[in-house]
């Protein structure tokens, strides 16, 4: 692993992660952060975050196995992420790939804003989309 750019205590940017240095910076309280990965000097940079600092967003889909999770630092910025994702999916779901909601999709919003869920009904199938805020723990 190299260091590229620390940029606090909690957030390093990182290039040539192995798996050996994935178990040293998981046992050191970090984990991976795709929010926040970018391109310095020509070289692809991972962001590795101390979790015990951040809010996670993790998205779950029925049809994939893979659960990103972002990491925010402050509860409200997760919040609104969620809001920001949610939004732009059912957008594309009634605007782009014409379902209606009531007929073929349903959402769902907690008013806390911490959840949400879309839902596509399909012959007799369903695709769901969930985004929810939790807590990381080591």
């Amino acid at each position: 692993m190299q260091l590229v750019r620390k940029l606090s205590n909690d957030i390093l940017l990182l290039s040539e992660v192995t798996s050996d240095d994935v178990a040293v910076l998981e046992s050191c309280g970090f984990a991976a952060s795709s929010i926040n990965d970018r391109v310095i000097n020509g070289k692809e940079c991972e962001c590795w975050a101390r979790y015990k600092n951040f809010v996670p967003l993790a998205i779950h889909y029925s049809f994939d196995s893979e659960v990103p999770v972002y990491l925010f630092d402050t509860e409200e910025k997760a919040k609104a992420e969620l809001k920001a994702q949610f939004e732009k999916e059912l957008k594309i779901q009634t605007e782009e790939n014409g379902h209606v909601l009531g007929e073929d999709i349903e959402t769902a919003y907690d008013e806390s804003g911490t959840w949400a869920s879309i839902t596509i009904f399909w012959d007799e199938n369903k695709d769901v989309m969930e985004w929810t805020i939790g807590s990381l723990k080591n």
